[in-house]
């Protein structure tokens, strides 16, 4: 009788190469740059660390939170938010 090979679940797969995803917190500013609303983009070792205004966009993605989790990919030199996810503990 032959051995079967277990391959792991797709959902618990990372992906690979230039698209692979990482997760960013979104967090409004307490006092934005200019007097406008401002958001605060970052991952957790901080290699990933912007200020972007709050666009209405941004605003309903974030479903009126202070605080969210997204699954973000670098994509020509820009960070394009794709899902939100579960909070994170940092």
């Amino acid at each position: 009788m032959s051995k079967l090979h277990k391959c792991p679940k797709a959902r618990y797969r990372t992906p690979r190469g230039k698209h692979r995803g990482q997760i960013v917190k979104v967090q409004r500013s307490l006092a934005g740059s200019g007097g406008q609303d401002t958001v605060l983009i970052y991952n957790r070792r901080r290699s990933i660390f912007l200020e972007r205004p709050l666009t209405k966009d941004l605003e309903a993605k974030m479903g009126g939170a202070y605080k969210c989790y997204f699954l973000a990919v670098k994509l020509d030199g820009s960070l394009i938010l794709k899902r939100r996810v579960a909070d994170q503990n940092w």
